[in-house]
């Protein structure tokens, strides 16, 4: 038995108490029946029912498209239309509101069953991916690493606001763009052109770390130093549809690392107060000195002279055999790491592994960023070993990463456009770059939406302070839904249904507004009303025409009679039985 409370809007009672029998044998809770389009607003709003089925044709001012798209600037919830007619003018005017289904009269008790609960089941789908779209939202905007994302040709197609900052660039005059010319990376000290992670994570299909000392050139010439990786974006089937590069400015921490090698006063007090694990080895990977990080609950004097592995509880160095000892042990990524910089003098920035740890007993697999630098140390030279434990940060940068491709997915299939902001648009998407025709025009997002009106309305009100009315009506916490004329970037007027609602961001009250264009909607209710007009002038002609015909027999019959002929024509009653009965034609 379903849970699900249903809303039946028909004006007629026999076919209404009809599919209130059929849902109830169907195991669903009797149903709300309501008979017109006035009241099905009304009572939508106050019964919140969890699907409605809306016969479109009712009797009263509304019918059940126009008391559809009233309910749907109330509420959120599926709407079925019933129809005794397939005609092709009520499903595209029907089609404007977005139906989750359109089923013709009669329905069979069956088909009517299935496709409630897919309707059910799609919008509670749709639900889903609105809170998964505001949660992804609300972590892009709060993450501190900078994120682009692109195509398979290296085309940007995504930027958080911390990219934008770092790069100089917008996300819309970036989009489009190549990466190489947004993300322009060279050699700190000479200033070569370094390799782009993104490019070839595309073409390996796998993790790739920034180069050492590298510095992103920003859009207005000046120089940051960065670091972090780029990943392939990979669907189920693991075809690569583009790359994400995650990154940040490092250029404080690069002068903190410098000033580690001059000063050994800055070097000991930034070791021991460095928020990631340090250690000081040797080739043998012996551990000389550790940082506090690495304490933990352990004695200074249990843990220096021991290996590499046992200060991080390698799952090999917790075995009877100990830190290389066991049969893995040539294999360590860790060891092969800092080895290879004994043998090449090249330190490793920001190299990330994955290990098996062991706490309490308990196996833990972790991913660890690990930099290596050999430092000259007399006879002996040592590694000072840097880790940071990025298992979370992976994770959630993985999650990132595909949700970033149904996110973009959504956001670009949108019909109507979508602007976000408060005095001025601070995001939209593309429909919205279309709809004010500013592709090339200056950014949207220096523009306010009394930018984008004529400065009066076609009911006379100043644009300026209706919309400031609206907007502050919205930010009280009532969403607002109205027509508006806007003007696009040539002039050119238009038409549009707004619906405007309040959201939260970092505790700071926001507008989210939603536009859909009716000028063509309206054109067309315009010339609905004027071809209506005409077919009743035009049958108001016949049925005069029609009239005088009889009038004129009738006469002739009289004068026939008066001269003691036989009538011509039939009686008057046989001919106006006869007559071509005109009627107005129903238009729906």
């Amino acid at each position: 038995m379903s849970n699900n409370q249903i809303m039946i809007v028909e004006d007629d009672i026999i076919s209404a108490e009809g599919l209130k029998a059929k849902l109830q044998d169907m195991g669903y809770p009797e149903p709300y029946v309501i008979h017109s389009g006035e009241d099905a607003v009304k009572m939508a709003v106050e019964l919140q029912p969890d699907l409605i089925l809306m016969d479109i044709k009712l009797f009263g001012e509304l019918d059940g498209i126009d008391a559809a798209q009233k309910i749907q600037h109330s509420i959120d919830k599926p709407i079925i239309y019933l129809t005794s007619y397939s005609d092709e003018a009520i499903m595209q005017r029907a089609k404007i509101t977005a139906p989750f289904s359109y089923m013709v009269k009669p329905v069979r008790e069956r088909e009517l069953h299935i496709t409630i609960e897919m309707a059910l089941y799609r919008h509670k789908m749709e639900q889903q991916l609105k809170m998964r779209e505001k949660w992804l939202d609300t972590v892009l905007k709060s993450i501190g690493d900078a994120v682009i994302a692109t195509d398979t040709q290296a085309r940007i197609t995504f930027m958080n606001n911390v990219a934008e900052v770092l790069t100089g660039w917008s996300i819309q005059d970036a989009s489009g763009r190549n990466l190489v010319e947004i993300f322009n990376i060279v050699n700190n000290s000479t200033g070569a052109p370094a390799e782009n992670p993104a490019i070839r994570a595309l073409k390996e299909g796998r993790i790739v770390g920034l180069a050492n000392n590298t510095a992103l050139i920003r859009r207005d010439g000046s120089r940051i130093i960065i670091d972090d990786s780029a990943s392939p974006i990979q669907d189920d089937k693991g075809i690569i549809k583009g790359a994400v590069l995650i990154f940040r400015d490092v250029t404080e921490q690069k002068k903190s690392q410098i000033q580690i090698e001059e000063t050994a006063v800055e070097l000991d007090t930034i070791f021991n107060n460095a928020p990631a694990l340090m250690m000081l080895i040797d080739r043998k990977g012996t551990v000389y000195r550790v940082n506090k990080y690495a304490m933990e609950d352990r004695d200074i004097d249990y843990i220096i002279g021991q290996q590499a592995g046992d200060i991080i509880k390698c799952v090999n160095a917790m075995s009877i055999a100990g830190c290389g000892n066991g049969p893995d042990c040539p294999y360590c990524p860790l060891r092969n790491m800092f080895i290879n910089s004994f043998d090449t003098g090249i330190p490793i920035k920001n190299a990330e592994i994955v290990m098996s740890t062991v706490n309490e007993n308990i196996k833990y697999p972790k991913t660890l960023l690990v930099s290596c630098k050999i430092l000259p140390m007399g006879a002996k030279d040592k590694a000072l070993i840097t880790i940071n434990d990025i298992t979370d940060k992976k994770q959630l940068k993985q999650a990132l990463e595909e949700s970033e491709k149904k996110y973009a997915s959504i956001i670009e299939m949108a019909g109507e456009a979508i602007i976000f902001g408060k005095d001025r648009l601070t995001e939209y998407n593309r429909k919205a770059v279309e709809m004010f025709g500013l592709t090339d025009s200056p950014k949207l997002s220096e523009t306010s939406v009394f930018m984008l009106s004529p400065e009066q309305q076609p009911d006379g009100d100043e644009s300026y302070k209706k919309y400031t009315h609206l907007t502050e009506e919205t930010l009280k916490g009532e969403p607002q839904y109205f027509e508006w004329q806007f003007k696009k970037a040539d002039g050119t007027l238009f038409d549009a249904e707004v619906a405007l609602s309040k959201v939260e961001v970092d505790n700071q009250p926001m507008i989210l507004s939603i536009i859909r264009d009716i000028t063509e909607r309206k054109r067309a209710e315009g010339e609905l009303r004027n071809r209506t007009e005409e077919l009743e002038i035009f049958n108001k002609v016949m049925v005069d025409r029609e009239m005088r015909i009889i009038e004129l027999k009738e006469e002739v019959n009289i004068l026939c009679r008066h001269l003691g002929q036989k009538p011509i024509y039939d009686p008057v009653w046989q001919s106006e039985s006869k007559m071509r009965k005109i009627t107005y034609p129903e238009i729906y």
